[in-house]
C-alpha cells in the first residue's frame, strides 16, 4: 500500500471476549475503538454507525472490514491483526 491509504493505526483492543477458548474481539469495544481511532488520529468528523462483525478471531495477520458513517457518507475501515497475545490491530484509512 502506498499514499494516504496505507496510514495505519495501532490500537489495543480493550475487550477480548472467549467462546468455546478461542478469543474472540467484543465488538462493541472495537467498534468505539475505531470511532476514536479515526476521530483522533485520522482527523475524521462527525463519525458514526461504526459495525464491525461480530465473533472475530483474534488470530495474527486475520483481517476484516468494518463499516463507518463519515459525515453520513457510508466509508469501509480494514482492520488488521497485528498481535493476538494482547489483541492489537491496525485499523485501515476509511475508503
Amino acid at each position: 500500500m502506498t499514499g494516504v491509504g496505507a496510514v495505519l493505526v495501532v490500537v489495543l483492543a480493550v475487550v477480548l471476549v472467549r467462546v468455546l477458548s478461542t478469543p474472540v474481539f467484543d465488538s462493541k469495544a472495537m467498534e468505539k475503538g475505531i470511532a476514536g481511532v479515526l476521530t483522533r488520529d485520522f482527523g475524521e468528523g462527525d463519525v458514526s454507525d461504526v459495525r464491525c462483525p461480530s465473533e472475530q478471531k483474534v488470530e495474527k495477520d486475520a483481517t476484516f472490514t468494518c463499516t463507518v458513517k463519515v459525515k453520513g457518507a457510508e466509508k469501509r475501515v480494514t482492520i488488521k491483526v497485528v498481535n493476538e497475545q494482547n489483541g492489537e490491530y491496525e485499523v485501515g484509512q476509511p475508503h
